[in-house]
């Protein structure tokens, strides 16, 4: 890329794909739970970045992200959310240039929403040249606050899946400030993609095994800011590692555990289908 920090525009677009899929069995596709019904849902969050020339870490947290249903309330003020992230990540953003993280998964009530809520906080950017600006040097626009408005609704089917993605494009997310104050601005503004592949690049930071079947190949784990379980499948490919980096088999996984994944997300199922599983514990 030719691009130069003073032609960085003024945008900072934030892109959600959003792919509710698969309907499981008694699923009638209606927006039971929103409002009152039982009938939930399985949301998994990712987050993702495209590369930007100029900087080496751009860091930001990402404070929550909620889901907001699309019944109002008699006064007609917004229905409380679905909350999706309710606990803070802090993240390097171009870390993830090729492969999207896991953030969370949940169960929320199935039904119809019309926003995302998301809420980002304490950005720090690293340039090439060692030099770093924290949250004093960037005017973070809107306190970070960042609404998520789909062209229709999102549904979230009874016992079905949602694969969100939030797409933070850093490319045209930063500004020079023009007052020539070595400061930067941050001004978050939103696209929405629908476009998810079948199978997505992923990670998944400091979770830990809740099961292992050696006979399958397949691992169970629990991440931070998971409600629910993610499944990992092994297979003849998949690099295992363990500490030091030596190469171990799959009995070597404990309960317990602590894994770190990469691998690919199958969007309708959920699977995770992983290239490499580092090893640590608690």
């Amino acid at each position: 890329m030719n691009r130069h920090i003073s032609e960085f525009s003024s945008r900072a677009i934030v892109t959600a794909a959003v792919i509710g899929v698969l309907a499981l069995a008694g699923c009638n596709g209606t927006d039971r739970g929103v409002g009152g019904q039982s009938d939930q849902g399985k949301v998994i969050l990712m987050m993702h970045d495209a590369p930007v020339d100029n900087f080496t870490e751009v860091w930001l947290t990402v404070e929550s992200v909620t889901m907001i249903g699309t019944q109002h309330d008699d006064d007609g003020t917004e229905a409380s959310g679905e909350v999706v992230l309710s606990e803070a990540v802090r993240m390097d953003f171009l870390a993830l240039d090729s492969v999207s993280r896991i953030l969370a998964s949940a169960q929320v009530d199935a039904g119809l929403y019309s926003k995302i809520r998301l809420r980002v906080s304490d950005p720090e950017f690293v340039r090439d040249d060692d030099s770093v600006y924290t949250d004093d040097d960037i005017q973070l626009v809107a306190n970070g606050h960042v609404d998520l408005n789909p062209q229709g609704t999102i549904v979230v089917g009874s016992n079905a899946l949602t694969v969100v993605s939030l797409d933070l494009d850093l490319d045209n997310s930063v500004q020079v400030n023009e007052t020539g104050n070595e400061r930067y601005i941050l001004r978050p503004q939103i696209l929405l993609d629908g476009n998810l592949e079948s199978s997505e690049h992923v990670t998944l930071h400091g979770c830990t095994v809740v099961s292992v079947d050696l006979y399958s190949g397949q691992i169970l784990v629990m991440c931070p800011n998971a409600e629910t379980t993610l499944a990992v499948t092994t297979n003849s490919q998949t690099a295992l590692f363990g500490a030091g980096g030596l190469t171990v088999g799959l009995n070597a996984i404990n309960v317990g555990a602590s894994v770190e994944v990469v691998g690919e997300l199958n969007t309708q199922s959920g699977l995770i289908t992983a290239a490499e599983v580092h090893l640590g514990l608690h």
